[in-house]
């Protein structure tokens, strides 16, 4: 924790912030820090492949390491982690595919004999096994996602040959966190840049730090950490390029952004037609033909660092993106398949979008009660009604200054409708592909900046101005309340086996008394069994600094209510 700390201290040192001279600078340090100690809870609570999709993710970076070139969808993954699987415990999920797995359920039913023996088994497999390939059917199904992260994430791991595995997969999860910690020096500027207004921008970036299902999902070997960073950075940069399209710095920066998002997540291909969007509606206020020019050259530049993956996916699979999804239905024309799109349940697939979007259990797919995700969803509808009054005021010019500008609010808006566009897509690719009307909401922690913005954009014009200071407190307290139930009353009882699943598939409810089954100190024990670095001691003292750190943010955003001053939203 002391080296984390003290890298996120050198590296603002030299960050944005020095150079703005923001008044704000050992605010957003002080966040900047409570994010990674947060997260540096999350990568030790979490155990090892309960994220999702994780050790496949794990196995691309393998891949790369020890082969030396891309996997595709194929390739099997290595022995060692076919064997891991058999050792540790398994998400809920992964039984619906393989039954002889040893879900977090039926692990700590185990004879404490046998769980010894796993343990032993998992830290002492041969390096050998890391390069040899797995005789199971378990492939590397995360080769259709493109390689940017897993060539970041390689280097390391090549250096890191000779630890444990459970040691380089922690190793990878911490530096993904610190990869995704990036986005809140970003996310502060881009929140300054909508609001201008500084402690509201700090409030932002301390509510986003305190949510658990950001945490969830950047906490773990995937590429979502860096997709969170990419996509704050290149909306930040669009803001700026929009106010003055300078080509060699704003221009740039947009590219480079959008280019690297590109070769990251294919979700990043939503952004192409919102900028696109964005030049056009631009055109007259940004003296036309300048402006198609430079936009023009921005996209050439994202397309040479990123069109070669593209036509890569194109020359394997037949498909542009080469998703699963596409994959499997190319040869379905576009006619056939928005025939489709009636016979798609939308309100599921709403429903189940946004609940894994609000907060999801990992890859065993744990959740909160039903009136907990009401709650946020209720929120969600005001702040879409408080939007579309905000277009309507703003089209008679009736908006009071301390709104964001409509036209900073249309860049947010681009980018979030068409990545939402995006995913009713994926929606119905995997309708067509699966049968299932549904999608991963924690997609949309990519965005989390740009929508938080716009939430609050409708809450603000939506509700009377006096309480338009509790806002930023009243979410950061709702979040930070949602925070520390999942983690003690769902998230440890489970993965530590003081909770199991019914036989309707449901959770047991976590009773306080049941601390005394195991005692708390078995409760650290077992939470660190699998980490590396962290004994009982250590997970404990984590486990403390987490705690504090999530009372620093909630804190930070009961001053800034103090600082804030908003005027009335009525017109004179």
């Amino acid at each position: 924790m002391q080296f984390a700390v003290c890298s996120v201290t050198h590296m603002v040192n030299f960050s944005i912030f020095h150079t703005a001279k923001s008044k704000l600078y050992w605010g957003v340090l002080l966040v900047w820090i409570c994010f990674m100690v947060r997260g540096l809870f999350y990568t030790v609570m979490v155990p090892m492949w309960e994220g999702f999709d994780e050790y496949v993710h794990f196995a691309y970076i393998q891949q790369i390491v020890h082969a030396g070139g891309l996997p595709v969808s194929s390739d099997p993954i290595s022995k060692e982690l076919e064997e891991s699987l058999k050792l540790v415990p398994t998400p809920w999920e992964l039984q619906n595919t393989d039954p002889s797995l040893t879900s977090h359920d039926r692990y700590w039913n185990l004879t404490k004999e046998e769980r010894e023996r796993r343990e032993a088994g998992l830290l002492g497999m041969p390096r050998s096994w890391s390069v040899q390939k797995s005789e199971g059917a378990r492939k590397i199904y995360e080769a259709q996602q493109p390689p940017l992260y897993y060539w970041l994430m390689s280097v390391p791991l090549r250096a890191a040959s000779g630890l444990t595995l459970p040691a380089r997969a922690f190793l990878i999860r911490l530096l993904s966190l610190l990869l995704a910690s990036l986005a809140i020096p970003a996310g502060f500027l881009l929140s300054k840049k909508i609001w201008r207004n500084e402690p509201f921008a700090l409030g932002i970036t301390a509510l986003i730090s305190i949510m658990p299902g950001l945490m969830t999902d950047i906490c773990r070997v995937g590429n979502d950490s860096l997709a969170l960073l990419l996509y704050t950075v290149m909306v930040y940069a669009a803001l700026l390029f929009f106010e003055k399209p300078r080509l060699r710095t704003r221009g740039l920066l947009l590219a480079c952004s959008l280019g690297m998002g590109l070769i990251t997540k294919a979700y990043f291909l939503t952004a192409v037609p919102a900028l696109a969007v964005l030049v056009l509606i631009n055109l007259r206020r940004q003296k036309g033909q300048n402006l198609l020019v430079r936009g023009g050259v921005v996209f050439v530049v994202a397309g040479m660092i990123s069109a070669w993956w593209y036509m890569r996916n194109h020359m394997l699979t037949g498909t542009w993106s080469g998703l699963m999804q596409d994959v499997s239905l190319k040869n379905i024309s576009f006619v056939d398949l928005f025939r489709k799109i009636p016979e798609v349940d939308w309100v599921n697939a709403f429903k189940s979008t946004l609940l894994s979007h609000i907060w999801f259990g990992n890859w065993s797919f744990l959740q909160v009660r039903s009136w907990m995700y009401r709650v946020y969803q209720y929120m969600g509808a005001l702040a879409l009604i408080g939007f579309l009054i905000y277009w309507v005021r703003s089209f008679f010019r009736r908006l009071p200054q301390t709104l964001p500008s409509p036209g900073s609010v249309l860049i947010l808006f681009s980018f979030y409708g068409f990545f939402c566009l995006g995913i009713s897509y994926h929606v119905l690719m995997t309708f067509m592909a699966n049968n299932s009307s549904s999608s991963a909401g924690w997609y949309f922690y990519a965005l989390i900046f740009p929508q938080t913005l716009l939430i609050m954009v409708g809450l603000a014009i939506l509700l009377p101005s006096k309480i338009h200071k509790y806002l930023i407190p009243a979410a950061t307290l709702s979040f930070g309340l949602l925070d520390i139930y999942t983690v003690h009353f769902i998230s440890i009882p489970y993965y530590v086996g003081l909770i199991q699943h019914k036989a309707n598939g449901s959770l047991e409810t976590f009773y306080l008394s049941r601390i005394q089954d195991i005692g708390i100190w078995k409760i650290f024990t077992r939470m660190s069994w699998d980490e590396p670095f962290s004994g009982p001691l250590a997970a404990m003292m984590i486990w403390i600094c987490y705690l504090v750190a999530t009372g620093i943010l909630f804190v930070i955003s009961l001053r800034i209510m103090r600082r804030q001053n908003l005027e009335s939203l009525d017109t004179q």
